[in-house]
Formats: structure tokens, sequence, C-alpha cells
């Protein structure tokens, strides 16, 4: 018995697995999710207005403005 479920879970996360991939690559989410994102919650590159700001500068990279951020087109 606990190897069919075991076989029934393994299916249905295969499933699941197919049905995120195939779907995800046609609305290009997989790159949201690897993005980075500034301190408005905008995603570097993939927000509307921000294609062409692809890195990420801190103001301050010390423990606690950590959060500060902007896009930036090229480092400084």
């Amino acid at each position: 018995m606990c190897c069919l479920i075991f076989i029934a879970f393994f299916g249905v996360i295969g499933y699941i697995s197919m049905e995120g991939y195939s779907k995800g690559y046609q609305t290009n989410n997989y790159k949201r999710l690897t993005s980075v994102y500034d301190g408005s919650g905008n995603a570097c590159q993939y927000s509307a207005g921000y294609e062409d700001y692809g890195y990420l500068y801190f103001w301050l990279p010390i423990p606690g403005y950590l959060h500060k951020t902007t896009c930036v087109k090229a480092c400084p």
C-alpha cells in the first residue's frame, strides 16, 4: 500500500513539474524568480520600465540598510 502511495505521489509531482515548466517558459515567469529586486519591488531588467537596468546597486551595503537598493544600467 505504501509503495502505491509513493508511486502516485511521484506521478502527481511529475505532472505538476511538467505543467509549471511548460507554462513558465511561455510567460518568462522563471526569469522573475532569479532576478534581483530593488527597494520598491521592481525586478531589475524584467519589470516594465526597467528593461535597460540589469544591475542592483546597494546605497549602504551594511547590515540594516540592505533594503535600500536601486536598479542601475552599469556598475558605478
